[in-house]
Parts: C-alpha cells; sequence; structure tokens
C-alpha cells in the first residue's frame, strides 16, 4: 500500500486536472511513476516544466529524449519508467518492441543520428559510474557541436529517472 496519496487521473479536480490534461496532450498517457506528483501539485508543476524544456530542446530530439529515459530506467530497473518510454517510442515514433530488454551493450544500435548516439551513451555512463567520466567523455559531444549546457541537461535528465525511481520506492508507489 503506498505511503502518499496518488490522485487517479478520473478523480482529479482543479490545477491537478490541469496538470493531468496538459500532460495527456503532449503524450499518450500519464505515467504510473509521474501520477506520484500528484501528492504536490506544485512539485507535478514543476517536473512538467522540466519535461516542457526537455521536450523542447534545441538539441535533443523527442526520439532522444526518450531513449535517454528509457536507457536510464533499464539500467535502473525501473519498470514503470522504463514501459512508458517504450510505449512514447512505439506510438510516436513507430520503433518496435525489441528495445523492451535489450541488453544495455546493445542499445549502441539505437536508431539515432551519430551525435546523438553520443550524447545517450555519455548520459547513461554520467548516471552508472559518475566518478569514471573524464575530460575526454565530453570531447567527443564538444566536437558535434554540443555545449556544456546540453551535456549537463543530458546528465540531468538521465539523473532524473534516477530520483523518481527513489521517490517512487520510498513511497511504496506502484503495484
Amino acid at each position: 500500500m503506498p505511503l502518499i496519496d496518488a490522485v487517479d487521473i478520473q478523480d482529479a479536480q482543479g490545477e491537478l486536472e490541469k496538470e493531468y490534461l496538459h500532460f495527456l496532450t503532449s503524450m499518450i498517457e500519464v505515467p504510473e511513476h509521474y501520477r506520484m506528483f500528484s501528492s504536490s501539485v506544485g512539485l507535478m508543476k514543476a517536473r512538467r516544466g522540466l519535461e516542457d524544456y526537455y521536450l523542447s530542446h534545441s538539441k535533443f530530439s523527442f526520439k532522444l529524449v526518450c531513449f535517454i529515459r528509457l536507457m536510464a530506467a533499464h539500467a535502473l530497473k525501473f519498470e514503470p519508467c522504463k514501459i512508458f518510454n517504450l510505449r512514447l517510442l512505439k506510438t510516436k515514433e513507430g520503433l518496435l518492441d525489441k528495445w523492451a530488454n535489450m541488453p544495455l551493450k546493445d542499445f549502441k544500435e539505437t536508431p539515432l543520428p551519430e551525435n546523438e548516439k553520443a550524447m545517450l551513451l555519455f548520459a547513461i555512463k554520467s548516471l552508472k559510474s559518475p566518478k569514471s567520466i573524464k575530460p575526454r567523455d565530453l570531447e567527443p559531444l564538444r566536437a558535434f557541436g554540443y555545449t556544456d549546457g546540453d551535456i549537463l541537461d543530458a546528465a540531468h535528465l538521465a539523473a532524473m529517472v534516477k530520483t523518481e525511481k527513489e521517490l517512487f520506492a520510498l513511497f511504496k508507489m506502484g503495484k
């Protein structure tokens, strides 16, 4: 049983209902792990602001954002986030289900341009072994034209998945 209440979509009212509707119009559903933020509408708005930021990022495609979240969720064994991003990639990008249980080493084969693939792999390395990041890890990204801000954004996006997984576990959300 969850330690905090998460409001179901059909029960949402006022500001919370607006937040859910905003999410539903830009995505395909309100994911299970996002609903925990319904306990704090202010935090949910802030979280949506981050989502909007990444989805309008000038150097990150929708597909890259989804793959960073998918690979981070895969690496962290965070099923709700993994399932949601797989659905997004399938529904909005027409990608196949083969990414569902693919080993992380095979994610190098993602259908992204080389610059985004490099950013994706950096983001996951930053999540899995942040202390191992060296200047040489950033050089290829800069050569592709990414700024330090872009590099920070990618690492932050992956770290957000970890934070959400921790909160989800802390409050015993999910089934």
